[in-house]
């Protein structure tokens, strides 16, 4: 499975570690700060992904008004769209906003 990274992160550290450059003054020095310049312009150039996060949710129960469960009903905790359970009960995901059912976002 692919894995994605932000690049601006990237790029933000790799900024960061030009100065743990330990080489002394001289041609080392010299060379190690090109090294991350270019690797600062190739992260630049490199095409970036058409990728969306995921979105995590679960469906939860509904209730009425007056606080009384609504029996056969259940919500999606990220968009609350309210769906039959029996309709929803075989989805890994909300129909609605396609969040992925497994738990809420501490499951990501």
């Amino acid at each position: 499975m692919a894995e994605y990274i932000e690049r601006d992160a990237l790029r933000q550290a790799v900024l960061e570690s030009q100065h743990d450059n330990s080489h002394p003054r001289g041609w080392a020095h010299i060379a190690h700060d090109c090294e991350h310049a270019h690797f600062v312009a190739m992260i630049a150039r490199f095409p970036a992904a058409d990728v969306a996060p995921v979105v995590h949710g679960c469906f939860e129960p509904c209730f009425d008004e007056n606080g009384n469960w609504r029996q056969g009903f259940a919500k999606c905790s990220n968009c609350g769209k309210e769906y039959y359970a029996q309709v929803i009960n075989h989805f890994g995901y909300c129909p609605n906003c396609g969040a992925k059912m497994d738990g809420g976002a501490d499951n990501a």
